[in-house]
């Protein structure tokens, strides 16, 4: 009965060695936005991520009155875990934006965010 217990055991071990090799962390999801100017667009991408919005920020030159109005962009359900928004880079009487920030907003409440200068 004692031999029973001890490879009983052993085999318990061996099993929970197993199993820690087979969990996977899921991956980090990424994201990444371009802002590029004159007449360009700005876009926003993700990977291993399902957003629901996006919401683009940019920022007007150091000592510009510009005020350039953020952009929610509401996503359809998410189908794939990467994927791409976009929109026309603005301009407001010939000023550009010097920057800009992509935050998006995941089903579950998480967020994440991205920032590229502009060029």
């Amino acid at each position: 009965m004692k031999k029973l217990v001890i490879v009983g055991a052993g085999a318990v071990s061996l099993a929970a060695m197993v199993g820690q090799g087979d969990a996977v962390a899921a991956p980090r999801p990424s994201y990444a936005v371009t802002c590029a100017l004159g007449g360009g667009d700005t876009v926003a991408t993700w990977q291993h991520a399902r957003p629901v919005q996006v919401t683009f920020a940019w920022q007007a030159p150091a000592g510009s009155a510009v005020v350039f109005p953020d952009l929610v962009a509401p996503l359809p359900p998410p189908k794939s875990p990467h994927g791409s928004a976009l929109t026309t880079t603005p301009s407001i009487n010939g000023v550009s934006p010097v920057s800009v920030t992509a935050s998006y907003k995941l089903a579950d409440g998480s967020t994440g965010q991205a920032q590229a200068a502009c060029t």
